[in-house]
């Protein structure tokens, strides 16, 4: 199961000949203004705030759509044939993802948004974010109030499972952007590259990003179009 970006990245056309075009796979980023700082803005700012938001809610749909029907092209012009799933495979997998979900929901709580899953002997318990700080303190008063919720949910589901007084915490930043993708390639110093703002995705795209990366900095020709990627769309 892939997305044609990533079938065509990895070249699943030298091993597969047959995609299934299931558009499973159109992830959207969603960006959380806080209501008190944005009514805090005067009505110009707001104006141009909202402005900003429905420009990159427009523009990135339409690069996702030129994105995914570019791939589509190319994957065809690799030799693998495209075909529209039948209504059974439609179904199964439509099925997958019913039982895919009722998995997610036993080791989550839907209440809090945490996640709890076994590691090992150990459990790791996951699922805040603070949006627009750059602190990575555990001691805030955000933070401690974070900490306490996962505990909290920690106890709820599994109170015996292990010594939550002993945990041992962890907070890292996420780099985003305001309208989705990240930017890549070279920026107007010349010996200066970025690759960056891949938010929740950074995992995923780590290895695409780096080869993009290295083809941009020894001048060979990137393997995907980089047309609404790289700095330049924000000139």
């Amino acid at each position: 199961m892939s997305s044609g970006s990533t079938g065509y990245d990895t070249k699943t056309y030298e091993h597969i000949k047959l995609w299934y075009d299931t558009e499973a796979w159109l992830p959207k980023n969603a960006v959380v203004v806080n209501q008190k700082a944005y009514d805090a803005l005067d009505k110009a700012t707001q104006d141009a705030v909202l402005k900003a938001s429905a420009d990159a809610d427009a523009r990135g749909w339409k690069v996702s759509e030129e994105k995914n029907a570019y791939y589509k092209k190319e994957l065809a012009a690799k030799g693998m044939r495209l075909l529209k799933p039948s209504p059974k495979l439609k179904a199964d997998l439509q099925q997958v993802g019913v039982i895919m979900l009722a998995d997610w929901q036993k080791k989550s709580d839907e209440s809090y948004k945490v996640a709890i899953v076994r590691m090992g002997n150990r459990i790791r318990i996951a699922g805040t974010a603070e949006l627009g700080s750059r602190a990575l303190s555990l001691k805030t008063k955000n933070a401690e109030r974070a900490l306490a919720t996962l505990i909290k949910v920690a106890r709820d589901w599994f109170p015996g499972a292990a010594n939550y007084h002993s945990a041992t915490w962890w907070t890292g930043a996420r780099p985003m952007l305001p309208d989705g993708p990240p930017v890549l390639g070279a920026t107007r110093h010349p010996r200066v590259f970025v690759n960056l703002g891949h938010g929740s995705t950074g995992w995923a795209m780590a290895a695409g990003s780096g080869k993009i990366i290295a083809d941009v900095v020894t001048q060979r020709a990137p393997e995907i179009d980089l047309e609404g990627l790289t700095p330049a769309r924000y000139d």
